[in-house]
């Protein structure tokens, strides 16, 4: 998902062709989950799992002259680029653990659960770049600022970093019926979250292109074009909260129940999503489906619940080079 960014292109030479939209600050972010769960007869829940995760941030600016260079193309004369970017992500592997559905209260219309992970991280990485960039016609006047982390970050003089590092995530769910009909559950994914990873290389530098300064006695001194150092330190970082609010408004009919009309809002790393939809009831072959828009994002998604197994997908009907929304989803329960 992203705002005005081709989020399955980024890592492509020709990115620049899905450029779309104008964002202040562009944002774009990408997740990919699996696991497998079990779950004991009195509702807790025991899984193993997979994640991965990559954010990127930056102003119209910082894009503008990335799309340039990317195309091999110089700005016009006279521009100054007041570029900023900040881009960082992860992945592991570990456990999972979840607890049953609790009452809240008697009458049994609220309860709550809460799922923990705990993660082995294998990769982590995080960049960010500020400063100014000018162009005046054959030569670019450069004063930007570079900040790199990540255990691939390597140098004659610098000592690898720690194989792995570790992650543990809270993440709290509570659902109830307010009133006949209706349903409202709210999520709070990775509330409380900790990335951790004991000694982890960085690399700090300042590029600029002022490399020569007048004495008073007419000579000159002469600077490096870049100054930096690496380092190892200990990284640290929360994960990004995501917000979920569903509500779902079920319609009667003479015969029975008729659907739901349901709402859903999330929010996540700065990007917002607000979702209205339809859902069938539950038919005689156990078969269920929902569809769903995006208004705002022009994104349409689908679900389909048959037994056991649920399929979801969502995307805004673009190609792979230029989609701002693409998501799959599978989840299939079987008892045992």
């Amino acid at each position: 998902m992203s705002d005005g960014l081709p989020v399955l292109a980024l890592d492509r030479a020709d990115w620049y062709r899905g450029l779309s939209g104008v964002a202040s600050p562009h944002r774009a972010q990408r997740q990919l989950q699996g696991g497998l769960e079990a779950t004991h007869p009195t509702g807790w829940r025991l899984g193993v799992l997979a994640r991965s995760f990559a954010y990127v941030q930056a102003t119209e600016d910082a894009v503008a002259l990335a799309a340039l260079i990317a195309q091999k193309v110089d700005p016009a004369v006279g521009v100054v680029a007041h570029v900023a970017a900040m881009s960082w992500g992860w992945n592991g592997t570990g456990l999972s653990l979840g607890s049953p559905w609790i009452p809240l209260m008697q009458t049994g219309q609220w309860r709550w659960r809460a799922d923990a992970q705990w993660l082995r991280l294998r990769k982590a990485r995080q960049n960010q770049l500020e400063g100014q960039i000018a162009y005046q016609g054959g030569a670019y006047d450069v004063h930007v600022n570079a900040d790199r982390w990540g255990n691939q970050i390597t140098g004659p003089f610098l000592s690898p970093s720690d194989p792995t590092g570790w992650g543990g995530s809270l993440s709290l769910a509570l659902e109830g019926e307010p009133m006949p009909h209706w349903y409202l559950g709210i999520r709070a994914h990775d509330i409380l979250s900790r990335l951790h990873w004991g000694s982890l290389a960085r690399e700090t530098s300042l590029i600029n292109s002022q490399v020569t300064t007048r004495n008073p006695d007419g000579s000159l001194n002469y600077a490096a074009l870049v100054n930096g150092q690496q380092s190892l330190e200990v990284w640290q970082k929360n994960m990004d909260v995501r917000w979920q609010l569903d509500v779902r408004r079920t319609i009667q009919g003479e015969r029975g129940e008729l659907g739901a009309l349901t709402w859903r809002s999330t929010s996540w790393a700065g990007l917002d999503q607000h979702w209205l939809g339809w859902a069938s009831p539950v038919g005689g072959r156990g078969v269920a489906w929902l569809v769903a828009v995006e208004p705002q994002r022009r994104v349409l998604s689908g679900g389909l619940h048959w037994r056991g197994l649920t399929l979801g997908l969502a995307t805004d009907g673009k190609s792979t080079s230029h989609t701002q929304y693409r998501s799959w989803s599978l989840r299939w329960d079987v008892p045992l």
